[in-house]
C-alpha cells in the first residue's frame, strides 16, 4: 500500500524557505570571493567546506520549491 502525503505549505513555512534561500545564495557569493582572496590554507579549507554546505542547502531548497512552486514565482530568475 503506497500512500503518498503531500501537504501545501503554509505561508510562514514558504517565507522561511524563501528566507533561507536568499541567505544561501549569498553565502555562496561572499564564500567564492573569499576563496580568491584567501591566504591561509586551514582557513581556505573551511571556506571550502562552508561553500560546499552551502551548494548542497540551496539545492534542497530548489527541490522543494520545484515541488510545491516555482522559483521564478518568487522572483529569482537568475541562477548561480
Amino acid at each position: 500500500m503506497n500512500i503518498e502525503h503531500n501537504p501545501r505549505l503554509t505561508s510562514a513555512e514558504l517565507g522561511y524557505l524563501w528566507t533561507g534561500y536568499l541567505g544561501e545564495t549569498m553565502s555562496i557569493c561572499v564564500f567564492k570571493y573569499f576563496l580568491q582572496h584567501i591566504e591561509d590554507a586551514n582557513i581556505k579549507t573551511l571556506v571550502e567546506h562552508a561553500l560546499d554546505v552551502s551548494q548542497q542547502h540551496k539545492e534542497m531548497i530548489e527541490k522543494i520549491f520545484s515541488k510545491k512552486r516555482s522559483l521564478d514565482q518568487w522572483g529569482s530568475r537568475t541562477k548561480m
